[in-house]
């Protein structure tokens, strides 16, 4: 049994309320923030885990994302949206081929962003290239998702957290 619920406190710690805003999922994960502040629940389920936006408000019903439709072992979420013209999104895989997913939507549309999450857009996959030494090297997107899977099992298979940090 899994799901996402919201605890609400006062200001001296004590619980007010409990609501259930997600419901009928199994093995949530960590998941991630969205930078409009809604709450990206990733299940880790062999082959049908899915990827859900739900709203701390309560507002909006929680709802199925366009990243990680095709199911997966789904880990965390993270964002780029620096440049607001061109915002990405990164899902990462728990599993030996899980590779690191970027989506970019067709349209930005800061003005209701919840469906950018919902909407088209070019999901790539990592493909990483060490240098000799394996100490670095380069990396490149790619449309190939068997590529990049094969390239993921022989480089970053398991992946689990990822994060924002300041304009890195």
């Amino acid at each position: 049994m899994g799901g996402v619920g919201r605890l609400k406190f006062d200001n001296k710690g004590n619980l007010l309320d409990y609501t259930m805003l997600l419901n009928g999922t199994s093995m949530n994960c960590g998941g991630g923030r969205t930078p409009w502040d809604t709450w990206v629940s990733c299940e880790e389920v062999l082959d049908i885990g899915q990827v859900y936006q739900v709203d701390p408000s309560g507002s909006r019903p929680a709802q199925l994302m366009t990243m990680g439709i095709e199911g997966g072992m789904w880990e965390s979420f993270a964002y780029d949206a620096r440049d607001t013209s061109t915002p990405r999104f990164f899902l990462t895989e728990d599993h030996e081929r899980g590779c690191l997913r970027r989506f970019t939507p067709d349209v930005p549309n800061w003005d209701d962003p919840w469906q950018m999450l919902h909407s088209s857009g070019k999901t790539e996959y990592l493909v990483l290239s060490p240098n000799e030494t394996n100490n670095g090297g380069t990396y490149e997107w790619t449309d190939n998702l068997q590529r990049a899977q094969e390239n993921a099992n022989m480089y970053y298979s398991f992946s689990e957290g990822i994060d924002v940090h300041g304009d890195q």
